[in-house]
């Protein structure tokens, strides 16, 4: 099974259903069912992102919950779309991105925006049913955001 490696938090927000989108800097062509794999990068590591997640992660994430799942898979996802961002609506201060519009048409607001980050050109990686899991260790040795995880060592 291919496994995505991408920065806590935001593994462990996807498996919580917190998110559905992934922005990157690289498209894919890959569809159907992905291994989320939290990576060696958190959020304290982008510090300008450090109070959105953290406000989130305290009003909506039960006491007790680990949000840093580093070097495990946090959840199972349907991979179904790799959009671009092509613009973003502004608060009337022009300070703050309010909603992203997707290559689709779709629009991305709420804390689904909060929760991300939209530039225009960005791509979006757009996952329909995520199975949050029982974190299982794993180790993404090849540095790529895509790679080959053995599931079926796993029972999955």
């Amino acid at each position: 099974m291919q496994a995505l490696t991408m920065a806590e938090p935001w593994a462990s927000l996807m498996a919580f259903g917190a998110k559905r989108y992934f922005t990157t800097r690289i498209p894919t062509h890959r569809r159907g069912p992905v291994a989320i794999h939290g990576g060696a990068v958190r959020f304290m590591d982008r510090k300008s992102e450090f109070s959105r997640v953290a406000t989130w992660y305290l009003k909506h994430v039960q006491t007790g919950e680990s949000l840093f799942r580093v070097g495990q898979i946090v959840a199972i996802a349907d991979l179904q779309d790799c959009l671009t961002v092509v613009a973003n609506t502004w608060d009337r201060a022009g300070r703050h991105v309010i909603a992203a519009e997707m290559s689709d048409g779709t629009i991305i607001d709420g804390d689904e925006l909060t929760l991300g980050m939209y530039p225009i050109g960005m791509y979006v990686y757009r996952f329909g049913h995520i199975e949050r899991i029982q974190p299982l260790r794993a180790e993404n040795k090849t540095g790529e955001c895509f790679w080959e995880w053995e599931a079926t060592k796993w029972g999955i």
